[in-house]
């Protein structure tokens, strides 16, 4: 009986009461520790070891051919070793003196106006010991028991062009013989 008394009171409350209107919001809570990192996150593992190189796969097709490029800022020309072509220039109290010519066509008007002409000399085709001989430079080369000097006097339109001064009282005809003797050649590298 007593059981009933509970339900009936509880029934006439329920039926009693009314809802009432809702109440303000309440303040929000504190913000919650961070969760652990899921598989998706930035967080990664420890990195794996490198695997085995792959098969080299099929060469592909050639490509289209690209466009041309930009003009270079000069060509690159070495001429072959060449020996002085001697020549008696004039006598003088101080020896006879010759010229030696080293044609180099390529050597053009273009090149002594907007080239650079690099001159190197050599004892002979069999050496490997080659010297750079730039303008107003000389060379002494011992051949024969005898000593000659070289001067390079410079380079003009088709050649270049080597001073020797010889101070013995040989003739002309002789020291020419022995000049066009020598192992001495010359070549030249062009930039233009």
């Amino acid at each position: 009986m007593k059981n009933s008394s509970y339900f009936i009171l509880l029934f006439t409350l329920l039926i009693s009461c009314e809802k009432g209107p809702i109440g303000e919001p309440g303040p929000v809570g504190p913000k919650g520790p961070t969760g652990d990192a899921g598989a998706n996150s930035t967080t990664a593992g420890p990195q794996g070891a490198t695997g085995p190189i792959g098969a080299t796969g099929p060469q592909g097709p050639q490509g289209p051919q690209g466009p041309a490029g930009n003009p270079g800022v000069g060509n690159l020309f070495f001429s072959p070793w060449k020996k002085p072509i001697w020549k008696m220039q004039n006598a003088t109290p101080e020896g006879k003196f010759f010229i030696g010519e080293v044609a180099v066509p390529e050597i053009t008007q273009h090149v002594l106006d907007k080239g650079f002409v690099l001159t190197y000399s050599r004892i002979n085709e069999t050496t490997s010991n080659t010297s750079p001989f730039p303008y107003g430079s000389s060379t002494t080369i011992t051949f024969g028991g005898a000593s000659y000097r070289f001067l390079n006097n410079g380079h003009s339109l088709g050649k270049v062009l080597i001073l020797h001064q010889n101070t013995t009282t040989k003739s002309e005809a002789e020291i020419q013989t022995e000049l066009e003797r020598l192992p001495f050649e010359i070549r030249v590298s062009i930039l233009h």
